[in-house]
Formats: C-alpha cells, sequence, structure tokens
C-alpha cells in the first residue's frame, strides 16, 4: 500500500484519527474548527524554524569541529557531524524539505497528519536514532501531500 493511499485511509473524515488530530490542532477546543489549518501551519514553522532550527544550532556545537559561524564557511562543520549532533541537525533539515502547507486548503486533517508525524513524532525519533519509528513516520508524514496530490487530481473541481 502506498503511503498516500495509507494516509487517505487513515484520516477519512470523522475517523477517530481525525477527531484526535482535530482536537490536538484546536488545542481541544480553545482554537475555533476554522482556524484549524492556521493553527497547523503556525505549530509546523514554529517547530520547523524556531525548534529544531536551535536544536541543529545546538547539534553543530557538540560536534567535533565545533560551531564556529564567524569563520568564511559556517556550514563547513556540518560535513564532519556523526551520530547524535548529525542527526539533531538532519532532522531540522528534512523538516525544512517538506512544507507544503499551501496543498492543505481544504484537507486539514491530511495537513494535521503531516504535522503531527513529521514534528511530533519524526524529530524525536530521529535524534533518538529510532529507525524504524522514524522510517514508518516519514512513510505516513509523506504520504499526507501525496495524498493531497491525489486529491486534487482526481476530484472534479466544486
Amino acid at each position: 500500500m502506498s503511503s498516500a493511499a495509507l494516509t487517505i485511509l487513515l484520516t477519512h473524515k470523522d475517523s477517530l484519527l481525525d477527531r484526535f488530530l482535530a482536537a490536538l490542532f484546536t488545542s481541544f477546543g480553545a482554537i475555533p474548527w476554522a482556524n484549524m489549518l492556521a493553527s497547523t501551519a503556525l505549530f509546523y514553522a514554529f517547530v520547523t524554524y524556531a525548534l529544531t532550527s536551535a536544536n541543529s544550532v545546538v547539534g553543530v556545537a557538540w560536534g567535533s569541529a565545533g560551531y564556529n559561524h564567524a569563520a568564511s564557511e559556517p556550514r563547513h562543520a556540518k560535513l564532519l557531524l556523526t551520530g547524535l549532533p548529525y542527526r539533531m541537525t538532519a532532522s531540522h533539515q528534512n523538516l525544512l524539505e517538506v512544507s507544503l502547507s499551501l496543498l492543505y486548503r481544504q484537507s486539514v486533517t491530511l495537513l494535521a497528519l503531516h504535522v503531527f508525524c513529521k514534528a511530533i513524532i519524526f524529530v524525536p525519533a530521529y535524534v533518538k536514532d529510532l529507525d524504524l519509528l522514524r522510517s514508518t513516520i516519514h512513510f505516513i508524514g509523506i504520504g499526507a501531500p501525496l495524498g493531497k496530490l491525489y486529491r486534487m487530481v482526481v476530484t472534479s473541481p466544486q
């Protein structure tokens, strides 16, 4: 089964996962459901550009070359990273690669699934080197934008 098909199956309207993600990304009713897209995108942006960005800098600082932003090539130290410092930096880079919130205007649950998988489960699994969990969650998280693209292609315009 493809990741797109799996995410479509998991996120059908009123499914347990749909209700869980709606509760999570509306702060259990504190944010109106109509604002769920914005709250989910804001959470993802915060995790991507603040939390894992800082995590990446710490990872580089812990690396064998240390963090030297004044050097003429400040990103060179990333080439020498291994282990936990590498995974801290790579998890941030992975979140930057897959930021497709504009695709989700009509499919808030797919965006919520993507953000839940990538920002809440994937990053800790990556940093803790939990290979099977990281790969599975990446598979599901990537299936969300693929599922949305599939729906956009096969659904006739309203």
